[in-house]
C-alpha cells in the first residue's frame, strides 16, 4: 500500500514539473518579446516575466526531482516486495468406526 502512495506522489510531482515547465517556457517567450538582448534591458512586463519564469523553473526542477524519486522508489518497493507464500495443505481423515472419510483443504 505504501508503495502505491509513494508512486502517486511521484506521478503528481512529475505532473507539476511538466505544467510549471511549460509555464516557464511561456514566460521565456514574453521575456524575448519585451527585452533587448543587445542592451540587456527589459521593460516592466519583461522583468516580471523573467522573475516569474525563474520561480516556475525552480518549482519545476524540485517537482521533477520529487517525482523521479517517488516513481523510482515506488517501483523499487513494488518489485522487491516479497511474494506471498500460499501454502496448501490437504489432509484425509478416516474414522474406523463409521464408513466415511473427510477431505480437508487449507489455503
Amino acid at each position: 500500500m505504501f508503495a502505491y502512495v509513494v508512486g502517486a506522489i511521484g506521478l503528481s510531482g512529475l505532473s507539476v514539473a511538466a505544467a510549471t515547465g511549460f509555464m516557464a517556457m511561456n514566460q521565456q517567450g514574453v521575456v524575448e518579446d519585451h527585452c533587448s538582448p543587445t542592451l540587456r534591458l527589459c521593460d516592466g512586463e519583461g522583468r516580471q516575466a523573467n522573475e516569474t519564469g525563474r520561480t516556475l523553473r525552480d518549482i519545476s526542477t524540485v517537482a521533477a526531482i520529487v517525482g523521479g524519486v517517488g516513481v523510482g522508489l515506488s517501483a523499487y518497493l513494488i518489485l522487491s516486495a516479497p511474494t506471498p507464500q500460499n501454502q496448501v495443505a490437504v489432509s484425509v481423515s478416516m474414522d474406523g468406526a463409521s464408513p466415511k472419510a473427510a477431505l480437508v483443504a487449507h489455503f
